[in-house]
């Protein structure tokens, strides 16, 4: 499993509704916030749009999916490796380390990613949040052999 100092605090494996939760949180001192990368299994039973239900109940069981209004648009590999590099690019701890260390945190997260993005369809998921979802977001959704997963990067107070 990767690891990085400058980078992972931990990394969390929870079993949770049948489903496997693997996450690496950051703690951006200069800001104060925290920074959430996670990975979920989600349905293959259901269509697409439809699998992401048990998700938003676990966020807010008042809320089911139709209040968060989700839209999912199909994009390349090239756009989600963007919105990667500007979650890990942008946070200022990042710039305080050397070229060559976040290029490897980069190059060791592509790693822990490409069994689930090789021959996949992407999908980048709109949402209109009903009640507090973070500061900023992006998710997507992953769609393969493997099954289906969101891929979600947040940061929060």
């Amino acid at each position: 499993m990767f690891t990085h100092p400058f980078f992972i605090q931990k990394i969390v494996i929870i079993k949770q509704r049948d489903r496997i939760e693997k996450s690496c949180s950051t703690k951006d001192t200069i800001l104060g916030k925290k920074s959430l990368i996670s990975l979920l299994a989600l349905s293959n039973e259901h269509e697409l749009i439809d699998s992401l239900h048990p998700y938003f109940l676990s966020i807010s069981d008042k809320y089911p999916a139709k209040y968060w209004h989700p839209k999912l648009k199909i994009v390349e590999e090239d756009e989600l490796i963007k919105v990667v590099r500007q979650w890990f690019f942008e946070a200022e701890f990042f710039k305080k380390i050397p070229d060559l260390a976040a290029q490897n945190v980069i190059a060791g997260f592509y790693e822990l990613l490409e069994p689930f993005i090789t021959t996949a369809s992407i999908y980048k998921l709109d949402i209109a949040p009903p009640v507090w979802y973070g500061c900023l977001w992006d998710d997507f959704v992953i769609e393969n052999e493997l099954g289906r997963f969101l891929l979600g990067f947040s940061c929060t107070d």
